[in-house]
């Protein structure tokens, strides 16, 4: 029997911190991108990547109407959160003199 969800890893790196995600394997990579932006409180600006197990390297998940299923993500696979991913992030921040 397949299974109906998946546990993702998030990596934030604005704290360096790991967080385990459970989402459908049904909903949309538009929908995971919402779900981590409720986790984390933040507004993410730019497309969601993977990172598939421990080897590899990223993949752009640039097609949000496609599905957790159709990109074939498994328990465990990394998304990366990184500062220039956000709104307001590192490199958003202009500095005022």
């Amino acid at each position: 029997m397949e299974a109906k969800t998946k546990t993702l890893n998030i990596h934030y790196y604005a704290n360096e911190d790991d967080y385990d995600l459970t989402i459908g394997v049904n909903l949309t990579i538009k929908d995971l991108k919402k779900a981590i932006e409720d986790l984390l409180d933040i507004k993410i600006k730019n497309l969601l990547k993977v990172k598939k197990g421990r080897r590899g390297g990223l993949i752009l998940l640039d097609d949000e109407k496609k599905t957790i299923k159709q990109y074939k993500l498994h328990n465990e696979d990394i998304i990366p959160i990184n500062m220039d991913d956000v709104d307001g992030g590192e490199k958003g921040l202009k500095v005022m003199f």
